[in-house]
């Protein structure tokens, strides 16, 4: 009688059939469902520009961050005695963990320029060049090998002007 169902007893079933119409393209349901579906697009690409560019800018101020550190930690602080009034030379510190963290850094971002940002792209080179073959025991062993990197890290911060990048 299309109220019950034969196959199962005792319980009510519906059976009015379901009618399934194409909408007119022309009709305004479809523009609006157009209308709604471009806004989310819209919407969402402009969130994932944001997330990206937000990527971006944490990625350069990693990089930055590593070759300021490299760049202080290869100079020298001159002190001058209070006694004597002789001006003294002494080395920063020079950390393993800051070397092998630029080392990782230009591994990781040479596969991984989110934006191909060219300008990224060739501080990496440069910075990968510039610590090749170079671990912080060379740096601390050798002046001419640390006052070479301090000055290559340095042209490479000016050159690419990264500290007016990263407030």
């Amino acid at each position: 009688d299309g109220i019950r169902d034969v196959a199962v007893t005792g319980v009510q079933t519906c059976a009015l059939p379901i009618y399934v119409s194409e909408v007119p393209t022309q009709d305004w349901r479809c523009q609006i469902a157009d209308d709604i579906a471009r806004d989310l697009k819209d919407q969402y690409q402009v969130q994932c520009n944001d997330i990206v560019n937000n990527l971006l800018n944490e990625q350069i101020e990693r990089f930055v961050d590593v070759m300021q550190s490299i760049e202080h930690c290869c100079g020298v602080v001159e002190m001058i005695s209070e006694d004597s009034g002789e001006v003294k030379s002494k080395k920063r510190k020079i950390y393993d963990s800051t070397i092998e963290k630029a080392k990782s850094y230009c591994s990781l971002y040479r596969k991984f320029n989110l934006s191909n940002n060219k300008q990224l792209e060739e501080a990496v080179e440069q910075l990968d060049k510039a610590l090749n073959g170079i671990s912080a025991e060379v740096l601390r062993e050798s002046e001419a090998v640390r006052a070479k990197v301090r000055d290559d890290v340095g042209g490479i911060l000016k050159k690419f002007n990264f500290s007016s990048v990263v407030e």
